[in-house]
């Protein structure tokens, strides 16, 4: 395209800031060498001439253009998202009026965000109209970017485009450039604008991937003003400047939707109709609606409560109907209005929720503050809904020509007030940053401002009834659009989940509102109730009665049963028992191990009626236990810690010889000739005594320094070896037994 020089100070155009830059590389794209594939199709001066033009033309004269043969042309709106066109306002409105096809186009920056750069695009032309040629995209430069990765940008704005505009976009390229820069054979079939000055053949050069070009840059007036040639007749160039073909007319008659609500789980969501019907999708629960309640005003609006587990709806008249969680703090039903009331929106924590009339009029009820509104304000166009911030300490306003106002904390991020709309705007979503929102036209058209991104519109396209509003998913990636007869329309990360069409029944069996092969919707005849079955409201409902709640359960014994259809069984019943899983019980209506207490540490033992109890046993629910009692082996004895030999302790160590009597005070203790200390030397009357061997006393029990094989005291006989295993040292307990006393030798 011209080379474009750039002002040195910013500009202010379309919705952004821009920024002065330095200009692109001085065009190299329209030559080609003879090895190049060529077609030739019309010549250079056929009769379909066009021109494109930017702000280095200036004021540029379209009308003197027209009479001098100009039949289309094409207006730069800048360069990649730093630098808008100050001249593409004044060129896309004096095309128009001129009577000249008129196309608008971008120079491309493949290091810049696609996806931006696109949405300025989508912003300077909205949804094209008769006399629009679908917009193009001028790929010129590498931008320090793989040809891989310029291939994939230039897809993202091509399809960001192609949804913002309802038209398929040009490419604008050089077959050098292309081949060489970038290398991507897959986009033939997007319709190409070729660059190729003074081909050698004198029929232009196609890129690798393309079969044919549609139009031709031959030249550029030696630098004042690019030449191009429409290959086709001007009933083809006509074509694509017709508008969209009309929508057709669904056979599927019921009352409008109105409004979405998208769940907070971003895996579901509910469509209201005016009638008060609801329509849940996904893992979003129906917790009742109006159906058949008589209503002075139809419904207008719906929101959710933050749990999911609830909705609030709103009438024309201000009344509200709440179901699930959601609570009622008031509504404005039966009380004089100025005008309509036309939307809601809740309040962060769930208690409250505002209402928005169509003059900008806000009622707050619960929790909800009032930060001010548009009422009694001259408005150029209604109100048409509202969306509170993430903090509930603001909201904003938008109208129908896509107006917005701001209250309280809600920050303004633009809007597409005094822009020429397609379609009346019929809704918005905010981000959950509260720093950006998206408005949703009636054509379903998406203007995107602040951090909202752009994913995708329906405008453009065939629509069978207007869009009515829209909803975001959680993380802001994507959202929903839902149209009057309940088709839901998804962009991003945003699932389809179902529509909201709606069903009836016809012959006994439910009819469902579906798409045809022609794009309209019509009324299809469903599979017929089973037995047992009556087709009511849509669905196949039981005539009979419900022995329990499906997806129920219960104990039988130690089995469970379960609740649900077995067999031709057309009602719920409950199933035969079902054993619990070995090691499991029925308890509360599940199979669940049982909960229990360890009785004794793993590991552990002790004596119980001189037999060995063991801590190693598991009852049924594994926990530990004592096992059976095992008696000690002849000449053994039971201990804590285990059977051991009569007379010998856990330790090597003589106990207790017995005495004769604890009341003759001379028992009570035997020294350990191997050790020289006596063991439990405590019985009454004995108080102690100090042995041979130099010990002392205490609290009746002699230590003595050294064995020195001589009595140590009236308790009990001392042994003359140094070793515990001397066959001497079982004389006292011998004595004992014999009835016989020994006396302390002196």
């Amino acid at each position: 395209m011209a080379t474009l020089l750039r002002p040195t100070l910013p500009v202010v155009a379309l919705v952004i800031v821009a920024c002065s830059s330095a200009p692109p590389a001085t065009e190299h794209v329209g030559t080609s060498a003879s090895a190049f594939t060529t077609i030739c199709g019309v010549p250079d001066n056929g009769v379909i001439q066009g021109v494109d033009v930017s702000h280095y033309q200036g004021a540029f004269s379209w009308t003197s253009a027209k009479a001098g043969g100009t039949v289309f042309g094409y207006a730069s709106i800048g360069d990649g998202t730093g630098y808008a066109d100050p001249d593409f306002a004044a060129n896309w409105a004096n095309m128009k009026a001129a009577g000249v096809l008129r196309g608008a186009y971008e120079y491309f920056e493949p290091g810049q965000d696609p996806t931006a750069q696109g949405n300025l695009m989508v912003q300077a032309v909205g949804m094209l109209g008769a006399g629009d040629l679908p917009c193009m995209l001028d790929v010129e430069t590498t931008g320090g970017q793989s040809g891989a990765t310029i291939a994939a940008n230039v897809k993202t704005w091509l399809a960001v485009v192609k949804a913002g505009t309802g038209r398929q976009p040009f490419l604008y390229t050089g077959p050098s450039f292309w081949d060489s820069s970038v290398g991507d054979t897959s986009l033939g079939a997007v319709p190409l604008w070729i660059a190729d000055y003074g081909p050698p053949s004198g029929c232009p050069a196609v890129p690798n991937g393309w079969s044919n070009w549609l139009i031709w840059q031959y030249g550029d007036s030696g630098g004042n003003l690019d030449q191009d040639v429409f290959n086709g007749s001007l009933a083809q160039l006509q074509a694509y400047a017709a508008p969209p073909a009309p929508a057709c007319t669904s056979t599927c008659t019921e009352a409008p939707r109105v409004g979405i609500a998208a769940a907070p789980t971003g895996e579901g969501y509910w469509v209201v109709d005016a009638a008060g019907g609801v329509y849940p999708s996904g893992n979003a629960s129906f917790f009742g609606d109006l159906t058949g309640t008589p209503l002075a005003k139809p419904v207008v609006g719906v929101a959710a409560t933050p749990s999911g587990q609830g909705y609030w709806m709103v009438a024309a008249d201000g009344g509200i109907f709440s179901f699930g969680d959601a609570g009622f703090y008031g509504s404005e039903g039966g009380k004089p209005l100025n005008k309509p009331v036309v939307g809601m929106a809740a309040s962060p924590d769930g208690a409250g929720y505002w209402l928005v009339a169509a003059d900008g009029g806000i009622f707050n009820f619960g929790s909800a503050g009032f930060f001010g509104s548009a009422g009694g304000m001259a408005l150029n166009a209604p109100v048409v809904g509202m969306s509170g911030t993430p903090t509930g300490k603001g909201y904003w306003l938008v109208a129908a020509d896509g107006g917005i106002f701001a209250y309280g904390d809600a920050a303004f991020e633009g809007s597409a007030g005094g822009t020429t709309l397609n379609a009346p705007v019929v809704g918005m979503s905010a981000t959950p940053s509260g720093k950006g929102y998206w408005l949703v036209a009636a054509d379903g058209g998406i203007f995107s401002y602040g951090d909202a991104k752009f994913e995708g519109s329906a405008g453009g396209t065939k629509l069978n009834q207007p869009v009515i509003g829209m909803s975001r998913t959680v993380d802001a990636l994507g959202y929903w659009l839902a149209a009057a007869d309940g088709g839901v329309f998804t962009y991003g990360d945003a699932p389809y989940l179902g529509n909201a069409l709606g069903s009836t029944c016809a012959a006994g069996a439910p009819e469902v509102c579906a798409v045809q092969s022609n794009g309209c919707y019509a009324w299809v005849a469903g599979a017929a109730c089973g037995g047992g079955q009556v087709c009511n409201h849509g669905t196949c409902q039981s005539t009979c009665s419900d022995a329990c709640t499906t997806g129920a359960s219960r104990c039988n014994g130690a089995s469970i049963e379960l609740c649900g259809h077995y067999g031709s069984e057309p009602c719920n019943v409950w199933s035969s028992a079902i054993a619990c899983p070995s090691g499991q019980s029925c308890s509360n209506d599940v199979c669940a191990s049982p909960t229990c207490s360890d009785v004794c540490e793993p590991g552990a033992s002790e004596c119980q009626n001189g037999q060995l109890l063991s801590c190693t046993a598991l009852t049924p629910g594994g926990c530990h236990t004592w096992g059976a009692p095992t008696a000690c082996q002849a000449g053994q004895t039971c201990q804590t810690n285990g059977c051991i030999a009569i007379g010998i302790d856990a330790g090597g160590v003589v106990p207790d010889g017995g005495g004769s009597s604890g009341s003759s005070g001379s028992s009570g203790g035997v020294r350990d000739a191997g050790r020289g200390r006596v063991l439990d030397a405590k019985a009454p009357g004995s108080g102690g005594t100090k042995d041979a061997g130099g010990g002392e006393h205490a609290d009746g029990a002699s230590q003595d320094g050294a064995a020195s094989g001589t009595v140590g005291s009236s308790g009990g006989c001392a042994t003359s070896g140094a070793s515990g295993s001397s066959p001497w040292s079982l004389l006292p307990l011998l004595a004992v037994l014999a009835g016989r006393r020994r006396r302390a030798r002196r």
